[in-house]
């Protein structure tokens, strides 16, 4: 019984560790990072909702470019 109990300690030991972080990736070999290259989040309005972008009126504002649908959410409503 003590044995049964002391392998189920030590196993919730073992599966209760954090998991290793990972290291970020290494420099692409022109020398630039490939994540350096990303633009800031938010990106601003107008590089999100192009011209190409159907809009419709309601309750919220729904912007569809191609199968992508951006709600505009009031930060009043939020």
């Amino acid at each position: 019984m003590t044995r049964l109990l002391l392998a189920l300690v030590a196993s919730s030991l073992v599966l209760a560790q954090d998991p290793p972080t990972q290291e970020p990736p290494a420099a692409s070999p022109g020398g630039a990072d490939r994540f350096s290259a990303r633009e800031p989040e938010p990106r601003p309005y107008e590089k999100v909702i192009t011209k190409e972008a159907k809009t419709q009126q309601g309750v919220f504002t729904v912007h569809r470019i191609k199968s992508k649908l951006y709600y505009e959410i009031p930060s009043t409503e939020l």
